[in-house]
């Protein structure tokens, strides 16, 4: 499994396995899947299990959802026969609940009973997933990679973690710095180098000065693998120079990218919120949302991992978005509502003005408007990436057909459980897709019906999915 290219001295017609890549001490280039690395019989060809999270925190309140697909759901309109939408969902059939319950239940579909534990009674669903399809352990070299905008003043595990062991533990916690997950994927920080450092102003400094590239460490690894000794066709040839300057345009990015930002271990109070990096403008939060998909989604493209979760903003975030941004009514004018709002048009707290001073409800619900649509603006971004013909799977269809693709999130309307925002991909023809509406149902119920779906068992061990009309 641990090819090197001084291996793959091969004549034309023997494949290439799906392991080769360019490696040269530390880095590692994986490649896309090539011509060449397909076997001679196209039914033989393997699509590889995958599971895939795009989440985000805070819901989406059931008012945007009525309309579907358009207003602030206006960014998923090109996934409405794509996916699964499931409308009506409840989250807990008590109606409203708190962070600490919501965080237990998003994705796990288990509630330990106690508000104060710091993590879930067991397994996410992902997690039972890849345990069912690689006991022995995913065979790629990233066995889980997760990434996404982490802000979080409560420092909790609940809001930061999506995946969850059969313990209730955090598999990993997500990535929120381009070249932590740039070194993660490819073995080099951005420019080459291997060594560590910390991600605060000083590494930044260091990795900006630094010009280099680190395709220049596997440069005699390319030309050999392109060279006619190995015998790659024109169309893979043609691919896997696209590849290289893909690669070498993220670097260029990431090296380009200040301090990651980070709100970790910082109360979520007013005061506090005037010296917290979480203020920019939505264009700002789009530009960097996009780098981190873009390196979300190149790691699943070349089966670096087959496990991987990206978070639009984590649970109990409290962000604002600044500036003025084009959105599906207009220019969207964050500026003007955030001044008349002060401290309230943080999104925790913007929430919470739901309830609060019916004067200025109004405004808060006009304000989350904006900050939902931006939100599913990231998620669109990650569901067209991963839909992408242009990077097809061995059986020609793209990522977002083949693997077990979840959406998800942990509230309704403002801490509320009515309505809690799903939706699933196709699975390779598992599951059906299209907007179904499911009042009542709980998203326990939708869980067991995914494992059933994925010819695995529910929750609590049994064989019948309990809504059948989501399977295909």
């Amino acid at each position: 499994m641990q090819n090197t290219l001084k291996q793959h001295n091969v004549k034309p017609w023997q494949p290439l396995s799906r392991r080769t890549a360019l490696r040269a001490g530390a880095t590692t280039i994986a490649l896309p899947l090539l011509a060449e690395m397909l076997p001679k019989r196209a039914l033989a060809a393997e699509v590889p299990k995958r599971a895939v999270h795009v989440c985000f925190g805070q819901g989406l309140p059931l008012m945007w959802q009525q309309d579907y697909f358009k207003g602030a759901m206006t960014p998923l309109a090109p996934f409405a026969k794509r996916l699964g939408f499931y409308r009506g969902l409840q989250g807990s059939l008590k109606g409203g609940f708190s962070h600490q319950e919501a965080n237990q239940r998003q994705f796990t579909g288990l509630y330990s009973g106690n508000r104060e534990s710091p993590t879930p009674p067991g397994p996410s669903i992902d997690h039972r997933l890849m345990k069912a399809w690689y006991p022995e352990g995913s065979p790629t070299p990233v066995k889980y990679l997760a990434l996404g905008f982490i802000f979080d003043g409560d420092n909790s595990l609940l809001n930061k973690a999506r995946a969850w062991d059969d313990k209730g533990n955090p598999v990993a916690l997500p990535m929120d710095d381009p070249a932590q997950v740039f070194k993660t994927l490819f073995g080099s920080n951005p420019g080459g180098s291997t060594a560590g450092g910390a991600a605060d102003v000083a590494s930044f400094e260091r990795r900006r000065r630094l010009r280099g590239s680190v395709l220049d460490v596997v440069l005699r690894q390319y030309q050999k693998l392109t060279s006619d000794t190995v015998g790659l066709g024109k169309a893979s040839r043609e691919r896997l120079s696209d590849h290289m300057d893909n690669i070498r345009t993220l670097e260029k990015r990431v090296q380009s990218m200040g301090p990651p930002l980070s709100c970790n271990n910082i109360p979520p109070t007013p005061a506090a919120l005037t010296k917290r990096p979480s203020s920019r403008t939505a264009s700002q939060w789009r530009s960097d949302w996009r780098l981190l998909n873009d390196l979300f989604v190149l790691g699943l493209r070349c089966d670096i991992t087959r496990w991987a979760t990206i978070i639009s903003f984590s649970n109990s975030h409290n962000i604002q978005m600044t500036g003025q941004y084009p959105l599906s009514g207009g220019t969207f004018d964050f500026a003007a509502l955030n001044k008349e709002l002060g401290v309230g048009s943080y999104a925790h707290y913007n929430l919470h003005g739901f309830d609060g001073n019916a004067a200025d409800r109004p405004r808060h619900q006009a304000l989350n408007r904006g900050h939902s649509e931006v939100i599913l603006e990231n998620i669109a971004d990650s569901l067209s990436a991963l839909d992408d013909p242009a990077f097809p799977d061995a059986n020609g269809k793209t990522i977002l057909e083949n693997s077990f693709l979840a959406v998800t999130t942990e509230f309704g309307t403002n801490h509320d459980a009515n309505g809690v925002f799903h939706a699933l991909g196709p699975c390779g023809g598992k599951f059906r897709t299209g907007l179904m509406e499911l009042p009542g149902k709980t998203t326990r119920e939708l869980y067991d019906t995914m494992l059933v779906g994925m010819g695995s068992k529910t929750i609590d061990g049994t064989d019948t999915a309990p809504l059948p009309t989501v399977l295909a």
